[in-house]
């Protein structure tokens, strides 16, 4: 059983208010600066917001769908965004750095233990720290099995927020120079994380980690060591585990997320209508009218019901809820901030915020293809914690190198 039993009603509305607490505050005591940064401390960032905001609201209203779904799903997407302003914010020492790697120690520690002991314990473990679900939620598909339990979740209600919620952590600690920073030493911390990601069954989490242990090598022969050890673990996989790579299971995928790409998307873009440039709004209703009138509609998305899973598909569900212009607007962004953050040059040597950067910008355009994790909670709450302190050293060394 669950540590602790709460209504359905009263726990959605409560992580309502908790996720919207930073957006609301923000509002009542924002105070921008006009620099030639992209960062949320400025006015720049923030009328690019407003013009995403009010292009998605006209195309709602466009359309004739929901003014407030329309404002819940960018709420969604940006409602940790002022983390970081507040994080950006805060004195410029080194206090900030400490106390938030201090409690991400901890917090990733206990969540690497939970995980072991659902490894060890089997299926009695893993529902003692799950979260209590809605009984109409569908558990996720069932993937390797190398332990008791098919997969681990840790206290998260999937293995996705899980598993991604290990990449961060991972992408943080392995670019600690100092060994005190670090929740375990190197190779210890590598073995680590890199196994629970497996064990949690997300592929796409494991390829990211890999890919953010590559970009974290600094020597050329190393990297090289390591990419030749993960061709030839994914060649063993790869043999071990044919049947997942069959002909039927790639036809299978074709009738959910893989569908959505090769039937869906190509067919909203070959209209060529206002819909297409402008959205159809995240109206589910509307979506799913616009999409069951083409030729070909993956099984997945047979009723309006069935519109729960279509954002697993992140991509498409941007392009078709904002068209071509709002989704354009919205990788504008991330890329300005992208741009921002890698040309923030800190001689620093605490840790390496470029390869973090770096990292977590590839999570941030791969992920998207397999899930929702711009918009899940665990990631989505670190990854602007995580942009927030990096700024704020950042104006630390540019204060002190103008005394």
């Amino acid at each position: 059983m669950a540590l602790l039993s709460v209504p359905n009603d009263a726990a959605i509305i409560f992580l309502r208010i908790l996720d919207t607490l930073p957006l609301i505050f923000f509002v009542f005591t924002f105070r921008l600066r006009e620099t030639d940064c992209f960062f949320p401390s400025t006015t720049r960032y923030w009328c690019f917001f407003l013009l995403f905001f009010l292009f998605a609201i006209i195309s709602a209203i466009f359309q004739g769908g929901s003014l407030g779904t329309t404002m819940a799903h960018i709420g969604i997407m940006f409602r940790f965004v002022p983390l970081s302003y507040f994080i950006s914010k805060t004195s410029f020492s080194d206090e900030v750095y400490n106390i938030f790697t201090f409690h991400f120690k901890i917090i990733s520690g206990i969540l690497l233990l939970i995980g072991v002991i659902e490894i060890i314990g089997g299926e009695q473990a893993a529902a003692f720290f799950s979260p209590v679900k809605p009984e109409k939620e569908v558990d996720p598909p069932v993937v390797l099995s190398v332990s008791p339990i098919e997969s681990i979740s840790g206290i998260f209600p999937n293995t996705i927020d899980y598993a991604f919620f290990l990449v961060i952590a991972y992408i943080y600690f392995i670019n600690q120079k100092r060994f005190e920073n670090r929740l375990l030493p190197r190779p210890v911390l590598d073995i680590f994380f890199l196994f629970l990601i497996f064990v949690s069954g997300s592929k796409a989490a494991l390829i990211i980690a890999l890919a953010a242990l590559f970009i974290g090598l600094e020597y050329r022969v190393v990297k090289y060591s390591v990419l030749i050890i993960i061709l030839i673990i994914a060649s063993w996989l790869l043999w071990m585990f044919w049947d997942l790579f069959y002909w039927v299971v790639f036809e299978d995928s074709l009738h959910s997320r893989l569908g959505l790409i090769v039937y869906t998307l190509p067919c909203f873009l070959k209209e060529c209508s206002l819909s297409t440039f402008f959205g159809v709004t995240p109206d589910r209703e509307i979506v799913f009218n616009e999409i069951s009138a083409y030729p070909i509609v993956p099984s997945m998305l047979q009723t309006v019901e069935d519109m729960h899973a279509f954002e697993d598909e992140f991509y498409v569900a941007l392009i078709i809820y904002y068209g071509i212009v709002g989704f354009g607007l919205l990788v504008g962004m991330y890329y300005k901030l992208y741009k921002t953050l890698c040309n923030m040059v800190v001689p620093d040597d605490i840790m390496n915020s470029r390869f973090i950067i770096r990292s977590l910008f590839i999570c941030l355009i791969t992920a998207p293809l397999f899930n929702q994790i711009i918009i899940t909670r665990p990631f989505s709450l670190f990854f602007w914690i995580i942009i927030g302190v990096i700024y704020n050293r950042y104006k630390q060394y540019e204060t002190l190198s103008h005394i």
